[in-house]
């Protein structure tokens, strides 16, 4: 496989124009662009999922003060609209996301009911764009940068200031559906990366290194023949508690979900010198193997550890195996003006990234639900479990 650099930097530029938010003109407009990519590029067939989503906004900067200091913050995603005064208090660590860990404070109002949480960095400055995982419940929350630590601590029991004015809002998200090959009785391998952004991002890392790095194996696995379908699936909705990849999960028949053997899974490539590979231990050798070229930058994990907040994470649910490709993320956040800015994407990590994810998928044994190709007969045949062999 040969990476054309220009052509991954011109997919990721040009998808990387405009924020993207679910239901979003953006959003939109970045379908059509793989759209058309894709019918003079590439080939197969194209089918469009559309759903109603409910989406957010900030509609004014959000406002947190101690003593009278406005304190730089931004509304999580979410967030309901809010006036509240109340007491500062410590809540707890949150390290969901294992690269950006986060102390909780919380306000208390007068009958010691949490009314607010504050959601401080450890790692990174300024206030970012921070999504809180499922937006299960709606608990007016902010976002704030590191340097506000010691301002914070030292401001425990004081009452404290919160308005958050937003807006929600009911709007229309797509997937787009890309069968590379769809041939009667064959298992189907599904490779995924997701379009929208989280507001005001134009989602350089998050995730239009992930959809270049999706069409340049498109590309490549269209002129190669595999014992297995190829669907390739660009999620609407991610940073809506991953609506999209909701939707199609639930939309599929059992005899369809039968079908997808395997998720790939890429959720931001090349930001650093590594990627982080969450994967079913059984196809551990397989990861090893295929990223053999890159070994001393592979951080390779279970998926047991994997953040279930990325496009794999329903399928996971349905029992389909599944691989989350992503990056370490040390010096800055997904979300931050610094992964937004294609000057940080380090292209020949990108390059290697993406020539092992295609040499996975080319030689890839699938272990779950017990099944492997016969590569020689061009033939599926079922393993018998261990327990069945000693009978």
């Amino acid at each position: 496989m040969d990476f054309d650099k220009e052509y991954f930097i011109k997919i990721v530029e040009d998808i990387g124009k405009k924020s993207r938010l679910a239901g979003s003109k953006g959003e939109s407009e970045a379908f059509d662009y793989i759209k058309k990519h894709i019918k003079e590029k590439i080939g197969g067939k194209i089918i469009f999922q559309k759903y109603k989503i409910l989406t957010w906004e900030e509609s004014e900067k959000s406002m947190f003060l101690i003593n009278g200091e406005d304190i730089k913050c931004q509304a999580i995603y979410y967030s309901p609209s809010s006036k509240i005064k109340g007491k500062l208090e410590y809540f707890g660590e949150n390290n969901y996301e294992k690269d950006n860990e986060f102390d909780v404070f919380c306000v208390r109002d007068k009958q010691k009911n949490i009314s607010a949480f504050i959601n401080l960095s450890k790692n990174f400055k300024k206030p970012f764009y921070y999504c809180n995982g499922e937006a299960n419940y709606l608990v007016p929350s902010l976002i704030v940068g590191s340097e506000y630590l010691d301002i914070i601590k030292k401001n425990l029991g004081e009452n404290v200031e919160i308005r958050i004015k937003t807006k929600f809002l009911i709007k229309k998200s797509i997937n787009l559906i890309h069968k590379l090959s769809n041939r009667k009785g064959k298992l189907k391998l599904v490779i995924c990366a997701h379009v929208d952004t989280v507001p005001h991002s134009k989602g350089i890392l998050d995730d239009a290194s992930g959809i270049a790095a999706t069409m340049v194996l498109s590309q490549e696995i269209k002129k190669i023949k595999l014992p297995f379908d190829v669907w390739v699936v660009y999620f609407g909705a991610e940073e809506n508690s991953m609506f999209g990849s909701k939707f199609f999960v639930d939309t599929l028949t059992d005899k369809e979900k039968k079908s997808i053997n395997y998720v790939v899974s890429v959720d931001g490539i090349g930001m650093g010198d590594n990627v982080s590979v969450y994967v079913e231990e059984d196809y551990f050798p397989q990861i090893k193997s295929a990223f053999k070229k890159i070994e001393d930058k592979l951080i390779l994990s279970s998926m047991d550890d994997s953040v279930d907040i990325s496009d794999h994470y329903y399928f996971k649910l349905s029992g389909i195996d599944s691989c989350l490709i992503e990056v370490k993320i040390n010096d800055f956040y997904y979300h931050s003006s610094e992964a937004n800015d294609i000057k940080n994407l380090n292209i020949e990590m990108c390059s290697d990234t993406i020539l092992s994810v295609f040499n996975y998928i080319k030689n890839i044994q699938f272990k779950s639900p017990d099944i492997y190709f016969n590569k020689k007969e061009g033939s599926v045949f079922k393993k018998i479990m261990p327990f069945l062999q000693k009978k």
